[in-house]
């Protein structure tokens, strides 16, 4: 009689502790598929994140110039981070300024399908603008006034008394030379063998260097063209983008007799030096490039110096 309640009550306890065991392994599965699922979709996240990201960074250097190229390229890094084409949606604003690129995936869960989910999607989007560059350093001491510059046209960056496009010979006893950082032929040379080396912002107000000051012009420019070493020599359709021969200049509008105003900044490829007295004349190919520098949403600023970022 004893031994017959002993096994009732253990038949009782084994039936619950099968219940118990259910319980426990269905919360252990949910677990289980929220570990790994969730993780499997964080893990899209971020890779999707950095697709987007690499791919809208890669094409905005091709614009504003080169919207097809830009959209190829957003392709192709989209394709090297895991994104295919038919994934992936490019958008370029109508200025050429500004590109959003778009990736979606579908993560197919494991565990998760118990509790009746099966996929989750994940879309990732990012975008990327580009601004006028709003100061510089390493500027060389030559202008040019605000204008329209046309890519791969040759400019008079600083003239003789007969002026050229885009040259500052119209102005009596100014041609397109500035004093930066003080007076004096040797000060104006060595800013042009290694650029001034201190900052210059949109807005400020510079001197003009009077006089034709044609023999540090021509010493300065043949020093700085002839630090080309590079193979092939570069030139404005071809070169390294860190080549002595690529200037900034600021773009100004005359402000006064003695000062300009800044208006921007451009860059120009050196090409030759000419000319003695009045007809000193410095000639620059005007070009595009992406640099590093803060960004002004001046877009009166914009002569082809491009700086870019993220924009969200």
């Amino acid at each position: 009689m004893f031994l017959c309640v002993i096994r009732q009550k253990l038949s009782e306890k084994s039936g619950a502790v099968v219940v118990l065991v259910v319980f426990a392994l269905t919360a252990l599965l949910g677990a289980t598929a929220l570990v790994i699922d969730a993780g499997m979709v964080y893990h899209r996240n971020v890779q999707l994140s950095n697709a987007v990201d690499a791919a809208a960074l890669a094409a905005i250097q091709a614009l504003p110039g080169a919207p097809a190229l830009a959209q190829s390229l957003a392709e192709c890094y989209a394709l090297k981070n895991g994104v295919s084409a038919d994934n992936l949606n490019i958008e370029i604003s109508e200025d050429n300024h500004e590109i959003k690129v778009e990736a979606k995936s579908t993560v197919n869960h494991l565990f998760a399908q118990i509790l009746g989910i099966n996929s989750t999607d994940v879309v990732k989007s990012a975008g990327a603008k580009i601004g006028n560059l709003s100061a510089v350093s390493g500027a060389v001491p030559f202008s040019i006034e605000a204008q329209e510059l046309i890519y791969n046209e040759e400019y008079v960056l600083k003239s003789g008394s007969g002026g050229g496009k885009g040259g500052g010979g119209q102005h009596t006893g100014w041609f397109g030379a500035l004093r930066l950082g003080g007076n004096g032929a040797s000060n104006y040379e060595k800013n042009i063998k290694n650029g001034y080396q201190k900052e210059i912002a949109i807005g400020d107000l510079l001197e003009v260097e009077n006089g034709n000051m044609s023999g540090p012009t021509t010493r300065g420019v043949n020093y700085r063209i002839a630090q080309c070493q590079h193979t092939p020599a570069c030139t404005s359709a071809s070169y390294v983008e860190t080549c002595p021969r690529l200037v900034t200049i600021p773009v100004v509008e005359p402000c006064g007799k003695k000062t300009v105003k800044v208006k921007g900044f451009a860059k120009f490829f050196l090409e030759r030096v000419d000319g003695q007295g009045n007809q000193n004349n410095v000639w620059g190919t005007f070009v595009q490039l992406h640099t590093i520098g803060e960004m002004t949403e001046d877009e009166e600023a914009d002569y082809g110096i491009y700086v870019s970022r993220l924009s969200y």
